[in-house]
């Protein structure tokens, strides 16, 4: 586990670990905050090479690291972790990047296939959202009562009846996703 503290724009490594190329949903981190932060809404910012993936911290203030940034084409390059508070939509702390390491060189057993760490917004809407609702050909991500986006469903034509795949399903979340970036 990496713990890190957030002194205002300070960020500081109180515990690392060894970590490897290909891993994933392994490493956690966890931050502590400084009064500074009290009310923000917090977000990790994690970097190998020049790919940097944001996560939204959880109530614990915690979050998996993405596998992202450990692909087994980052061995060799150092693991930098930051993380950034918005309040109030205006007000915005981000801290220096904490270096944490390097990522070590990890045992290979070929290509893997993984789902990408959903973005920000996803995030943000996966944890409010608590349900999906389906109208005719409206399909809406709801939070109990309100809408939070809603993508018009394409006419099934002579399909109808045949079951969506995870691939169909995933397609339709990134419309629907997508659909509340344009909105915003």
């Amino acid at each position: 586990m990496f713990v890190l503290y957030a002194d205002n724009n300070r960020l500081t490594v109180h515990q690392r670990e060894q970590v490897t190329s290909g891993s994933a949903n392994i490493y956690f981190a966890r931050f502590d905050f400084s009064p500074e932060w009290d009310g923000m809404e917090r977000t990790a910012c994690f970097r190998s090479g020049g790919r940097v993936v944001s996560v939204l911290l959880d109530e614990s203030g915690g979050c998996t690291i993405p596998w992202e940034v450990m692909d087994l084409d980052d061995a060799g390059k150092r693991l930098m972790i930051g993380v950034c508070g918005m309040r109030d939509g205006g007000v915005v702390l981000p801290t220096v990047w904490a270096d944490c390491g390097i990522i070590q060189q990890g045992a290979e057993v070929g290509a893997m296939s993984r789902a990408p760490t959903p973005g920000a917004l996803a995030q943000s809407l996966f944890q409010k959202a608590d349900g999906i609702q389906v109208e005719g050909q409206e399909l809406r991500l709801m939070a109990g009562a309100k809408t939070l986006a809603s993508v018009t469903l394409p006419d099934p034509g002579p399909k109808a009846g045949e079951i969506a795949t995870d691939a169909d399903m995933m397609e339709l979340l990134d419309e629907v996703f997508q659909t509340s970036q344009d909105n915003n």
